[in-house]
């Protein structure tokens, strides 16, 4: 099993406070959302090509799987504006060597037809794709939002035939509505499935509070031996969300915590 984390948890952390802590609790790789305060990822030093040298010489056996990126392709947002973000993405994670780029769809709005919102969202999604081939890397959409169903996902992964289209399965955003089911969820889109994000939740009244993994409802370990067993060999990266929910306790807290828990949950 491959075990990463997000830098969304620590963005202030320089790189190598980031490769310590990787490096501390047997992480093999780390998915950038932010890095020394900078969360635009064009402008992280260390992720431009002229200092990917240096920053390959830091990582060491470590990896970069994933740039976290925040574009969408949903109604809300300017499709052209993403692209042109987007397609620069690619070029840096093609420089890079990184073989993943993670997009939103992200919204369905009530007032919207469903056909018409997944071709609208599918068109932004299937247009970045087409222009990584080739390339080495791969835009993963996460399961994210109200873009949370197998029926939804199903219904963009087939207007988006590209090779280099795959999908990042956020096992919070569908334990809502499928719980103890998830295979129900995740076995039609398993070909496409390349990366996890893992957190834990409570399920409340009226939504969920995010927890330390092991201390909420998600049933993690299953999950995890499951998607095993089906032949998932991707990343499981914690993504513990500290810059939007500063109640929760460090990072560096929760990591070994994170490694013990998923090392015992795949034996």
């Amino acid at each position: 099993m491959k075990l990463a984390y997000s830098t969304l948890g620590c963005p202030e952390w320089t790189l190598e406070e980031a490769i310590a802590a990787a490096r501390e609790n047997h992480i093999a790789a780390l998915e950038i959302r932010g890095l020394a305060g900078e969360m635009d990822l064009l402008k992280i030093p260390a992720l431009s090509p002229e200092n990917m040298a240096e920053t390959r010489a830091k990582l060491g056996d470590l990896a970069i799987c994933t740039l976290g990126s925040s574009l969408k392709f949903d109604r809300s947002a300017d499709r052209e504006e993403m692209l042109c973000e987007g397609k620069k993405l690619v070029d840096l994670a093609a420089a890079d060597g990184i073989p993943y780029i993670r997009i939103f769809g992200n919204d369905i709005f009530p007032d919207e037809d469903e056909a018409a919102a997944i071709a609208h969202l599918a068109g932004g999604v299937a247009a970045l794709s087409s222009y990584a081939e080739g390339k080495n890397v791969m835009i993963l959409l996460e399961v994210h939002g109200t873009i949370n169903t197998l029926e939804r996902l199903k219904g963009i992964s087939d207007l988006v035939p590209s090779p280099a289209f795959g999908i990042l399965w956020d096992i919070a955003h569908t334990d809502k509505k499928y719980k103890g089911n998830f295979r129900d969820f995740y076995l039609p889109l398993l070909p496409r499935i390349r990366h996890i994000h893992v957190k834990d939740h409570l399920r409340l009244e009226n939504g969920t509070k995010l927890v330390g993994i092991g201390d909420g409802e998600i049933p993690i370990a299953a999950i995890v031996k499951s998607l095993l067993a089906d032949g998932y060999d991707g990343f499981f990266s914690l993504e513990w969300e500290k810059k939007w929910h500063p109640d929760l306790a460090p990072l560096e807290e929760a990591l070994p915590v994170y490694a013990k828990y998923m090392q015992e949950a795949a034996l």
